[in-house]
């Protein structure tokens, strides 16, 4: 499990300032004990035992803190097939995905997450467009609504690229949906998780590509590679070249 980011910005947070002390040491315990999606089993006794296993606290306890956790906006509380469920809000937003490890099923309605998300990043006001800037963006929340598609895509290289891809395809909120939904999909199948993630496309040939479009499960030929994958290439390939060379100059020392 990789380690979790928590931002000084806590401090001074309206929603974690409204929270008793135990409800606080019960946000912080989560996130280092969910899962890479923001989830977690939400069975108090669960949590009793994997979060507070030196502690004395009841399972009411845990309880009310959920519920707490739950009405300042913090998590998202949920059911599947009979069992309760977590999902923090906004874990995109604030954490680093490497490897994408999903261990607790999806909440039916994707909605409340993504529109959460949303609503924080969207500008309070539109500002007016500069008369010097030459190619003014048509859509004021497409660097919003990009943090958020950069936060869900599981390989983070060439965030420019990926930015001038994103900005290219004009991205509503419909839209971002729609790819935050293929997003969690692709990541289950075998050729995202296949030798950690190698095999995820940079997020640029993503969005060139329209892959949000593709079907589940369906592999895809690769037949083009923008300049930062094909860096990525030389780089695994010189050193397995150097090494065969290596032992091929040993084999004839021997000889």
């Amino acid at each position: 499990m990789p380690n979790r980011i928590i931002k000084e910005s806590i401090c001074r947070s309206d929603s974690v300032n409204a929270l008793s002390w135990f409800e606080e040491v019960l946000f912080y315990r989560l996130i280092v004990n969910c899962d890479d999606y923001g989830r977690f089993d939400a069975r108090p006794a669960i949590i009793k035992g994997s979060l507070f296993p030196l502690k004395t606290v009841t399972n009411k306890q845990i309880e009310n803190a959920l519920n707490k956790l739950s009405t300042v906006g913090i998590v998202y509380l949920y059911e599947v097939d009979g069992k309760p469920y977590l999902q923090f809000v906004t874990w995109g937003k604030h954490q680093r995905i490497r490897n994408v490890k999903e261990k607790y099923p999806a909440p039916n309605d994707k909605l409340p997450q993504v529109a959460a998300s949303c609503r924080e990043l969207r500008p309070e006001s539109n500002p007016i467009q500069s008369e010097s800037n030459p190619n003014p963006n048509p859509n004021p929340n497409s660097p919003k609504l990009f943090e958020v598609f950069w936060n869900a895509y599981p390989r983070k290289v060439a965030k420019v690229a990926a930015e001038k891809a994103f900005n290219k395809l004009k991205v509503d909120e419909p839209l971002l949906n729609k790819m935050l939904t293929a997003i969690e999909q692709q990541s289950k199948s075998a050729q995202w998780k296949k030798d950690d993630g190698q095999f995820i496309p940079h997020p640029a040939t993503w969005l060139n590509q329209a892959r949000w479009e593709d079907k589940p499960n369906t592999p895809r030929k690769e037949t083009s590679y923008d300049l930062d994958e094909y860096e990525d290439m030389v780089r695994g390939f010189v050193p397995r070249y150097q090494k065969k060379e290596r032992l091929k100059d040993d084999s004839n020392k021997k000889t």
